[in-house]
């Protein structure tokens, strides 16, 4: 089922812009990586790990070795996602080339795993990126169609990518996302309630930590340290300043919330909570949240 189709014009008169290759939408994709959103219930919080990842005989329907064009990670499902861009149409003649790379998932996570420690048992999905997309295809996703990697199933998403530029040279971006629903069936989307209001796991994070620091004007970045130490999340730790947190962005790595109405004043500093929530760290930040008394269902 299509889920966005989004053009902001505003009575600006947009001409077709195409990308002249394969690379050019690749770096674009690079550089706003939000344009691979797929949803906004696990799939819109999206970094890129890896391009042109290099997979030792990765292409097993050619016999040879393969190159991801993009390796994604979708931050608050825990999914690795395997990107294949094509500068044209994609269709179900492009199924094949997904199914030889997430048959090396191990391989894949081996390569990413050193400078990705935070990364642990992920999910994964499979997408097709290109500047159209065939009838075939569509009717095949909103069927519900999984892709079967030796018995393994794995969801199956597409986008199309059109750029469009305007008469004083600002560029658009239509993007259709085309993905069915029960393709989330095996994946973690765990709703929490605080304060009458329903948040995914890094929004709890965030909101509970602002409300204690809001309620606690006094204290300190070493008394939030004490209360939340980094073992409850693992090797980002639950906050850094707000300089050391735009410091780990900015190299691409989107670890932390870091918008001015997501930062958190303490009495001493500006703190920006991570945003690596997954089942395997919650219960800890669950814990530390019931013992300062906040009932979270």
């Amino acid at each position: 089922m299509k889920i966005y189709k989004h053009l902001t014009a505003n009575a600006i008169n947009l001409v077709p812009f195409d990308f002249l290759r394969e690379l050019s939408m690749e770096a674009y994709l690079i550089e706003n990586p939000m344009v691979l959103t797929l949803d906004n219930d696990g799939f819109d919080d999206v970094e890129i790990l890896e391009d042109e990842l290099t997979i030792s005989s990765g292409r097993e329907s050619q016999s040879g070795d393969g190159r991801i064009d993009l390796l994604g990670y979708y931050n608050s499902s825990n999914t690795l996602g395997v990107i294949e861009l094509k500068k044209g149409t994609i269709g179900i003649e492009n199924i094949d080339q997904l199914k030889d790379y997430l048959k090396e998932r191990s391989q894949i996570f081996e390569l990413i795993k050193e400078r990705n420690p935070d990364i642990d048992s992920p999910d994964w999905i499979g997408i097709l990126a290109g500047t159209s997309i065939s009838s075939d295809l569509v009717k095949l996703i909103e069927d519900g169609e999984m892709l079967d990697i030796e018995g393994t199933l794995i969801p199956l998403a597409a986008l199309t990518i059109k750029r469009y530029k305007s008469e004083d040279g600002q560029f658009f971006i239509a993007t259709d996302t085309y993905q069915n629903v029960k393709s989330k069936n095996n994946k973690n989307f765990d709703k929490y309630t605080f304060n009458g209001k329903e948040f995914g796991k890094g929004r709890l994070i965030l909101n509970v930590i602002a409300h204690h620091a809001q309620n606690n004007p006094k204290l300190t970045f070493a008394d939030f340290k004490s209360l939340f130490p980094d073992t409850i999340q693992g090797s980002h730790g639950v906050f850094a300043t707000a300089t050391d947190a735009d410091s780990t962005n900015s190299q691409g790595r989107m670890r932390y919330f870091t918008k001015a109405n997501e930062l958190i004043k303490l009495s001493d500093e500006t703190i920006a909570v991570s945003n690596q929530w997954g089942t395997r760290n919650i219960s800890k930040a669950l814990d530390a949240f019931k013992k300062l008394g906040y009932k979270i269902t």
